[in-house]
C-alpha cells in the first residue's frame, strides 16, 4: 500500500505495511546530507552552542550565591531559634521571635467533595479522576541504504488509564481509536481554612508543605455523583463510573482520594492524628516566614518528631543536593555548548575514518576539561565574596588543565631539539 508522492530518489516517500487495527508500520525514505550540509548544521549548532555557554555562566553564580545564602541563613535560624515545649500555651515574650513547636495537626473543620459528599477530617483532600482511553505509542528504526536512510515508524495502540485528556485526533490513524473530546468529571483539591498546632494557626506557606497524601479507601458507594456519568461501581476502594470495572471502555471514568494530615481522633481507622515540627515566626498566635538577615525565609514543616538542630541540618542536606544538582546542570551547559561549537571540527574530517575517530575522541576530552575549568573558575568567583580562601583554591584547581598542557607543550618542543 502506497501513500504519498514519489521521491527524487524514485522511491515511495510513505509507504505502510503491517496494518492492523491497533498497529501499524509505515516507512518511508530520507536524503543523507551531504558534506555541505553537514558543515551548516555544525555551523548553526556553534551559534546555538555559544548560547548555551553564555547561559551557563549566571546559572552557576546564582546558584553558588543562593547556596551560601541558604546556608548562612539556615547556621543564622540554629542560632536563634527557640523551643516551645507546650504548644498549647502562647507566651507573648516570644512574638517576633523564630520558635521550634512539635505537635498533633488539628482543625474544627471538616475537608469535603461536595459533587461525590466524601468528607474527613484532614487538612486536604484530592480527587484524582482518570478517563480510559486510547493512547498512541511511536517507535522508530532507521538503516542506511546507499545514500538514502530508510525509516520505519510503528504506531501501537492501547488502552489506558490517563488523568489527561488525550486527543485522538492527532493520531496517525484515529478512524478506531477515538476519545471522548472532553471530561465530564476532573480531578480536584480540597484544603481547610484553618489548621491548628496546639494554640498556633498556620500560615498557608506552612500549610502548603502538608503534602503526604495517603489513598482513602471508599467503603460504600457516595450517594451523590454527577448524572452525566454511568452509574457508579465501588471496588477495592476505587470508584468507578462503569459497566464492568474489570473492563472498562473507552470512556469509563476511575476515581480515587486522597488525604494528607489526618486531624481525626487517635486510633481511628485512618491512624492517629499527624505530628509535625515546625520551625517559623511567632506573630501573636499565628505561625509564619521568618526573614533572616540574609534575606532568605525561614518557614519549615516537617512530618513527626524532630528537633530543631535535626530540622535544618535536613535543610542544610538538601541545600547541598539542590546545589550539587544545579552545579551538574551547568557543567553539563558547559559541555554541550563546547561539543556544539566544536562539531565543525568533527565535520570537517568525518570523511576520513580513522583521523575522525581520534578528532573525536581529542575534541570530546578537550571539551570535558573545558567544562570542568569553566565550572570552576564560575564557582570560584561566586564563593570569593564569601570566603576568598576557597574561591582562590577552586581558582587554582581549574587553571591546572592549563598549565598541564603547557608544561607539555614545552617538554614536546625540548624533546624536538634534542
Amino acid at each position: 500500500m502506497y501513500r504519498g508522492s514519489s521521491g527524487q530518489s524514485g522511491r515511495p516517500s510513505d509507504i505502510g505495511y503491517g496494518y492492523s487495527p491497533d498497529q501499524h508500520t509505515k516507512v518511508h525514505y530520507t536524503r543523507n546530507p551531504s558534506f555541505l550540509d553537514r558543515v551548516g548544521s555544525s555551523l548553526c549548532a556553534a551559534v546555538f552552542g555559544f548560547f548555551i555557554v553564555v547561559g551557563a555562566f549566571p546559572l552557576l553564580y546564582w546558584n553558588e550565591g543562593r547556596a551560601v545564602k541558604t546556608a548562612a541563613a539556615l547556621d543564622e535560624g540554629l542560632k536563634y531559634v527557640i523551643h516551645i515545649n507546650n504548644p498549647r500555651q502562647i507566651s507573648r515574650s516570644e512574638d517576633g521571635k523564630l520558635i521550634h513547636v512539635t505537635g498533633v495537626l488539628q482543625t474544627d473543620q471538616v475537608v469535603s467533595d461536595p459533587e461525590y459528599m466524601v468528607a474527613i477530617k484532614a487538612v486536604k483532600l484530592k480527587r484524582q479522576v482518570e478517563m480510559f482511553q486510547w493512547v498512541e505509542h511511536k517507535s522508530e528504526r532507521k538503516f542506511q541504504e546507499g545514500g538514502e536512510t530508510r525509516v520505519e515508524t510503528t504506531y501501537s495502540y492501547r488502552k489506558e488509564w490517563r488523568s489527561g485528556l488525550v486527543n485522538s485526533a492527532q493520531f496517525d490513524k484515529s478512524q478506531h481509536h477515538q476519545n471522548p473530546s472532553s471530561m465530564v468529571i476532573t480531578s480536584k483539591h480540597y484544603e481547610v481554612d484553618h489548621v491548628y498546632v496546639g494554640a498556633y494557626e498556620l500560615s498557608e506557606g506552612l500549610v502548603n508543605r502538608v503534602n503526604n497524601f495517603k489513598p482513602l479507601r471508599l467503603t460504600e458507594i457516595p450517594a451523590t455523583h454527577d448524572k452525566q456519568l454511568r452509574l457508579p461501581q465501588l471496588r477495592d476502594g476505587i470508584l468507578y463510573h462503569s459497566r464492568d470495572p474489570m473492563r472498562p471502555e473507552v470512556g469509563d471514568i476511575r476515581v480515587t482520594f486522597s488525604y494528607a494530615g489526618f486531624c481525626g481522633k487517635p486510633g481511628s481507622p485512618h491512624g492517629d492524628p499527624m505530628t509535625v515540627s515546625i520551625v517559623a515566626k511567632q506573630t501573636g498566635h499565628m505561625l509564619g516566614a521568618y526573614e533572616t538577615d540574609s534575606g532568605y525565609s525561614l518557614e519549615l514543616l516537617y512530618p513527626g518528631k524532630m528537633s530543631a538542630k535535626e530540622i535544618f541540618e535536613a535543610e542544610h542536606a538538601s541545600n547541598v543536593a539542590v546545589t550539587w544538582a544545579l552545579r551538574g546542570v551547568g557543567w553539563l551547559m558547559f559541555f554541550l555548548g563546547f561539543i556544539m561549537m566544536t562539531s565543525i571540527l568533527t565535520t570537517l574530517v568525518s570523511w576520513i575514518p580513522i583521523v575522525r575517530d581520534i578528532i573525536g575522541l581529542g575534541v570530546t576530552l578537550a571539551c570535558v576539561a573545558m567544562a570542568t575549568s569553566f565550572s570552576l573558575v564560575v564557582i570560584a568567583i561566586g564563593w570569593i565574596r564569601f570566603r576568598p580562601l576557597l574561591g582562590c583554591a577552586l581558582l587554582a584547581a581549574a587553571a591546572v588543565p592549563f598549565i598541564l598542557s603547557k608544561f607539555k607543550a614545552k617538554s614536546e618542543k625540548k624533546s624536538e631539539k634534542f
